[in-house]
């Protein structure tokens, strides 16, 4: 298993469409934020977006498709200056509709489709600390798989065959993967957990790591098995990472036990044997130094 696949199995990705809707010109939705990530996909005409972080507008034309993976406010417009009805009043309108949904007035059509990602959120996942506010992916920079995923998604909302709705989540994961290939592909070496996929020594270390977690790794043991010093491997890590080499072992051994808890066939011992521990009390106090909790209480939940 390459190492990007290996943390999207940890991040237990969670896809979920709310709704897909004609907008008609005059019209706005803001959207609050919260825990979840959100995404939208322009599937006919074009909009605006507002925000995160600052109140700048950005066009978003048909094809394109945001992830706001960090769930910041942000809003939804037919123009830059347009006001925003909350998103939970267009969701609530949708809901009492008997027919195609639309929304706002009678001019230039806007067709959205609009949901959420839930993630693992305890700790501090490598990935999520990777991600941006905002991945948009335009519509004419998009691989052929992409915008094939996106054609389907907008095929499956409109179906009404048993089992549509679970076609259109699974899509929306499979974009978000995507989303996040795409976006580290573009990106410098000198610039996070991504980046650092795409430096050599660096992507040589985390490899050996990922597939190996419950070997006994030394610092001096994996930068031998890279073809560099020490010294160097720990500048790298630093650099690029901010974390030293076995901080980073440490904290992943724990996202695999988290995601192995919750198997209930495997017992806690054999949780912490599979990421490097002979000791359960040492793997419990590892595991509550990064959580905050026992692995017990994590099963429990």
């Amino acid at each position: 298993m390459d190492v990007l696949t290996d943390v999207l199995t940890t991040l237990r990705l969670r896809g979920t469409v709310y709704f897909q809707a004609d907008f008609g010109a005059p019209w706005g939705m803001d959207l609050k934020g919260g825990a979840v990530a959100n995404f939208h996909l322009v599937a006919q005409g074009t909009c605006w977006l507002r925000g995160p972080e600052t109140d700048e507008c950005r066009q978003l034309h048909q094809g394109d498709m945001v992830v706001l993976a960090h769930g910041d406010r942000h809003a939804l417009l037919h123009s830059p200056d347009a006001d925003a009805a909350p998103a939970e009043q267009v969701i609530s309108e949708n809901n009492k509709r008997s027919k195609a949904p639309e929304y706002g007035g009678k001019g230039k059509t806007t067709r959205l489709i609009c949901g959420h990602y839930e993630f693992e959120r305890a700790g501090k996942h490598p990935l999520l600390r990777a991600l941006p506010s905002l991945i948009h992916l335009s519509g004419d920079e998009q691989t052929d798989w992409i915008a094939t995923a996106s054609q389907l998604a907008v095929k499956e909302s409109h179906s009404t065959q048993d089992g549509s709705g679970a076609v259109v989540d699974r899509l929306a994961e499979i974009l978000f993967i995507q989303a996040v290939r795409a976006y580290a592909h573009q990106l410098p070496e000198e610039h996070g957990f991504l980046g650092a996929l795409n430096d050599p020594t660096l992507a040589n270390a985390l490899n050996l790591m990922h597939q190996e977690p419950a070997r006994p790794w030394q610092l001096e043991d994996l930068a031998k098995s890279c073809g560099v010093s020490r010294t160097k491997l720990g500048d790298r890590f630093n650099q690029i990472l901010g974390v030293a080499p076995m901080r980073y072992m440490l904290e992943w051994r724990m996202f695999k036990a988290r995601e192995l808890l919750a198997n209930d066939k495997i017992s806690i011992a054999q949780v912490a044997e599979r990421v490097g521990y002979s000791s359960e009390f040492s793997f419990s106090k590892a595991y509550k130094r990064v959580f905050g909790e026992a692995p017990g209480a994590t099963r429990a939940n």
